[in-house]
């Protein structure tokens, strides 16, 4: 059963990746007790589909040297972040994301607590600090981002039906939830 366990983890960890961007997931909440989740490595070259405001949207990993994580979108949207944070801090910089073309960097400090190993115990502030620059003339700018688990849920995606943790990040401007 043990194996079974660890294959689930693994299983969990694609399916909550995917699930992220997704805007066709059907979820609802699971009484589910599921084992702490280790953060998962992505090597150059995984491909994660998601759902896009204008359609499907392919990101590729193009980078992970187990410092920096970088990635790219179909839809010209490139970004990086460190890999000490993962998956749920935010980016260190980013270029023609979102509805404006422009290329903005950050500095990232965590400054409470840790989401790895994933627990319904899990959560973690970040400070953020950046600049833009675009075609109206960018700035610097500043926020705060907390992210914690919020339950476990039963989501179906494409590949199956799974329980996953859930996590919310809220910053000044978005609250994710994943």
């Amino acid at each position: 059963m043990k194996s079974k366990v660890t294959v689930s983890a693994t299983i969990l960890a694609a399916a909550l990746a995917v699930a992220g961007c997704q805007s066709t997931v059907e979820t609802r909440e699971s009484t589910a007790e599921l084992p702490p989740m280790e953060q998962p490595f992505y090597p150059k070259g995984t491909v994660f589909q998601s759902e896009g405001l204008n359609g499907p949207i392919k990101t590729t990993v193009v980078k992970n040297d187990g410092v920096v994580f970088e990635a790219s979108d179909t839809d010209g949207c490139s970004w990086s972040r460190s890999v000490k944070f993962a998956q749920l801090a935010p980016s260190a910089s980013w270029n023609n994301c979102g509805t404006r073309s422009s290329t903005e960097t950050a500095e990232v400090e965590l400054i409470s607590g840790n989401m790895w190993p994933l627990t319904l115990e899990s959560k973690a502030g970040f400070s953020v600090k950046g600049n833009s620059t675009n075609s109206a003339g960018g700035g610097a700018w500043e926020t705060a981002r907390s992210c914690e688990v919020d339950g476990v849920v039963n989501l179906t995606v494409p590949a199956g039906t799974f329980d996953a943790y859930k996590v919310v990040c809220k910053d000044t401007w978005n609250t994710r939830t994943t």
